[in-house]
């Protein structure tokens, strides 16, 4: 802080620094302390600089938690990226898609969506009533559950539309004071097992019939 303070005394030039590291010797050893302070001259009648004045409070507390609250994000960032859900945070009434996470994007396929409200970074769900269902439950606050519900996705240029099969929830995102600033959206694709299922169930159908001809069958002769 030397040549900050004599910068004052001969060039008479103030400063401001905010959240600055001086370490200190305190309760018998050196402890990481931070400050915010200023220096600006002061002047005698004639105008010669004849001190500094030096204002300052201690920001320790704040610069600490201002860290650990940063950890704390990047930790419940990182969770975020590993849940075996796709995830999505929309925000406000045009739904701009504010955070996702990788199995989100793997569902939409690789295109540019951050940034961008859904009408415009998924065009092809308006038609498909997804903008309706999230403007229900932004204006009401009623979530929305769907149970294999289809939904086609353009996840390649090269592409037709691809059809998905997904149990999610549109969950409103409320603020401390209880209004709705947004859309969560939680799910899973679920279009492996709906395929097995019908699989399943026109091998079922085939087996029905093969009962059905063998018995008639069986009767004509």
């Amino acid at each position: 802080i030397g040549p900050q303070i004599e910068s004052v005394m001969t060039r008479g030039e103030a400063s401001w620094h905010e959240n600055h590291l001086l370490p200190i010797l305190r309760n018998g050893r050196l402890e990481e302390v931070y400050w915010t302070y200023s220096y600006s001259p002061v002047r005698e009648l004639a105008g010669r600089i004849s001190g500094t004045l030096v204002v300052c409070s201690e920001t320790t507390a704040s610069v600490l938690a201002k860290r650990q609250l940063e950890k704390e994000r990047e930790r419940l960032a990182a969770l975020f990226q590993q849940a075996p859900a796709f995830f999505a945070v929309l925000a406000g009434p045009e739904f701009v898609f504010e955070m996702i996470n990788q199995r989100y994007q793997e569902l939409v396929g690789p295109r540019t969506i951050l940034g961008k409200p859904v009408r415009e970074a998924i065009p092809e769900t308006e038609a498909q009533g997804f903008i309706a269902l999230l403007d229900h439950v932004y204006q009401t606050g009623e979530e929305f559950i769907g149970r294999s519900t289809p939904i086609q996705l353009a996840r390649s240029a090269s592409r037709p539309l691809e059809t998905r099969y997904l149990d999610f929830v549109y969950q409103p995102r409320r603020e401390p004071d209880g209004t709705i600033s947004g859309i969560i959206a939680l799910g899973v694709d679920v279009t492996e097992n709906k395929l097995a299922e019908k699989a399943l169930l026109q091998s079922e159908k085939l087996n029905a019939v093969g009962r059905l001809a063998s018995s008639i069958a069986h009767e004509i002769n």
